[in-house]
């Protein structure tokens, strides 16, 4: 059927609008399907010839029971084509999947109560007057292309979580192998040049608890891209160092970030993968993943030390980390933040108390153990990390905030 008022294009324009989509297609799916775009959503339907699934984010509306969207190329239109000749389709939209079949083309007058009025405006204009009406299943349970499409993403999010995890495990070795060239660019001093490795690891093993913690108060997903972003900034920052304090600052912030991506990780992956033999091959990735990430750190970081310069070493983790931030959102699940609060005495003494004995040991092999300044400092830090034992037992035995009942007994709120 052909309408004088849609939209008729040649084969060389059509071809034209299939390169753009190739670009343009990849970064409207960012946003395409959510639930709080109501306007755009996601068409997953399997190629006619190869069986191959695509994505194609269009405009849509939801109503009664079915998915309307407009034909906008006419019946030309590849992602039509596939729809008719499987006769299904998966819809998400909303922030949920739908399946939907029997494909049907409508009239203007039949979509438009779909649309809001600007929308219609916008339809008429562009002369578009043919859409295709999906009708949604009533199935309970998962269709094959639904059940497709869900081990395609948990592959996917696999992917993602093992990528981080090597991010964060490789970052521990990777600056090794590059020490004498960062000594040599930034004027580190012998003693102060541990601390580039250092700051890194005690920020991380320091923090990660609380990372933990924050990722199960506030959603692991949400805390996983925030510790990804985190970890890229200081990579960046680390990158475009010109003095020893600046680089040290960005290795602490990179580990921060991988303090909250660790764990959140490794419980996005349990989240993602039911228990059973599914979960057992994500972990046995995920345990191959962290054990060659040191390996992996020091050969990489000769080869880029070697023929670039140290700070690709840091900028490297840039591109992979703004990758794993945009991804992550649209294949990792989603859980929901629960009551409680973090807490933050506990990681500011344990990771003080690490960094002071640290710094101790380190002074004490220059100035020796009778040093005033070592010996302060090694007391600090063991003092500090004595309240941090018993501010953890403390939470142990009361996990809530803590208060004096009216008979003066210690009462504990879950």
């Amino acid at each position: 059927m052909k309408d004088e008022s849609t939209l008729q294009l040649g084969a060389r324009a059509r071809a034209a609008v299939r390169s753009v989509a190739r670009f343009v297609n990849p970064l409207v799916l960012l946003i395409a399907g959510r639930r709080w775009m109501p306007i755009v959503g996601v068409l997953h339907h399997a190629g006619r010839n190869t069986g191959r699934m695509y994505a194609s984010p269009l405009g849509m509306r939801p109503y009664r029971g079915a998915f309307v969207m407009p034909l906008t190329f006419s019946e030309n239109a590849g992602w039509y084509r596939n729809v008719v000749a499987a006769g299904r389709a998966v819809v998400t939209y909303g922030g949920r999947d739908h399946e939907v079949t029997s494909p049907e083309v409508v009239d203007y007058a039949t979509a438009s109560p779909a649309f809001p009025r600007y929308e219609r405006l916008q339809f008429r204009a562009l002369g578009i007057n043919q859409f295709v009406r999906l009708t949604t299943t009533r199935e309970e349970k998962e269709t094959p292309m639904v059940q497709a499409r869900s081990v395609r993403s948990s592959g996917v999010a696999l992917g993602v979580i093992a990528v981080a995890q090597l991010m964060v495990v490789l970052d521990v070795a990777i600056v090794n192998v590059a020490l004498p060239s960062i000594q040599r660019a930034l004027s580190f001093s012998a003693t102060d040049l541990e601390w580039v490795v250092n700051a890194y690891a005690i920020a991380f093993g320091g923090l990660l608890l609380l990372g933990g913690r924050a990722g199960d108060l506030f959603g692991r997903r949400r805390m996983f891209v925030a510790g990804t972003l985190l970890f890229t900034a200081g990579s960046l920052a680390g990158g475009f160092a010109t003095t020893a304090t600046a680089l040290i600052a960005a290795r602490a912030l990179q580990g921060v970030g991988a303090a909250i991506v660790a764990p959140t990780a490794l419980s996005l992956l349990a989240d993602t993968f039911a228990e059973g033999p599914a979960r057992n091959r994500a972990l046995g990735v995920y345990s191959a993943v962290s054990a060659s990430g040191g390996a992996l750190g020091l050969l990489l970081g000769g080869v880029i030390t070697n023929y670039f310069s140290w700070r690709w070493i840091l900028f490297v983790n840039v591109p992979v980390g703004i990758a794993l931030a945009l991804v992550a959102p649209r294949v990792l699940s989603t859980t929901r933040g629960r009551r409680g609060r973090l807490d933050l005495p506990g990681a500011a003494a344990v990771t003080a108390g690490a960094t002071l004995l640290v710094y101790g040991l380190s002074r004490a092999a220059v100035h020796g153990w009778g040093d005033q300044t070592t010996v302060v400092t090694l007391g600090g830090g063991a003092a500090l990390l004595a309240v941090f034992v018993a501010s953890w037992r403390r939470a142990r035995r009361c996990p809530g905030p803590c208060s004096r009942s009216p008979s003066s007994s210690r009462t504990c709120w879950a």
